[in-house]
C-alpha cells in the first residue's frame, strides 16, 4: 500500500526524531519535483524560518545546485561569484598580502575548494537564497 506524506505525518516523524540522543532541534523540508508536495516542519529548539549550519552535507548541495544551474545555462563555471552576490558581501572576502582577490573568485574555484571551507545560506534583498562557501 502506497502511503502519502502529509503535514501531520511529517510533524509526527520530526517529533519522534527529537527523542533521539543528541538531537535538540530539527527542520525538515520535503518538496516533490512537480510541486505536488511541499511541506516543512520544525521541532525542538528550531523554527522553520531559522538560519542554521548544515555541516558537511553542503558540499553535495552546492555541487548539485551549481551543476544543475550550469546545465540550464544560468551560470558558467568560470563566472565570478561577484556576478551573483551583492558587493557588500564580496568586498574583502578574500584578501591575501594586502590585495583583495574577492572579485576574482570563480564558481569553479569554490566548487573545487568547498571541501576546505565553511558554508552557510543567506537571503539577499531580491529574495535570492545564496549558499556562501568560505
Amino acid at each position: 500500500m502506497k502511503q502519502t506524506l502529509d503535514q501531520a505525518t511529517l510533524d509526527k516523524l520530526l517529533a519522534a526524531a527529537l527523542t533521539k540522543k543528541y538531537i535538540y532541534g530539527a527542520v525538515f523540508y520535503v518538496s516533490s519535483g512537480d510541486q505536488s508536495v511541499e511541506l516543512i516542519s520544525a521541532t525542538g529548539d528550531m523554527n522553520t524560518d531559522d538560519r542554521y549550519f548544515i555541516a558537511s552535507i553542503n558540499k553535495l548541495f552546492v555541487s548539485a545546485i551549481i551543476l544543475k544551474m550550469h546545465s540550464e545555462n544560468k551560470l558558467h563555471l568560470d563566472d565570478p561569484i561577484a556576478r551573483f552576490l551583492p558587493e557588500d558581501i564580496i568586498d574583502g572576502l578574500h584578501r591575501y598580502k594586502g590585495k583583495d582577490y574577492s572579485k576574482e573568485i570563480t564558481i569553479k574555484r569554490l566548487a573545487v575548494r568547498c571541501l576546505y571551507f565553511v558554508s552557510f545560506a543567506i537571503q539577499t534583498a531580491n529574495n535570492l537564497v545564496v549558499i556562501l562557501v568560505f
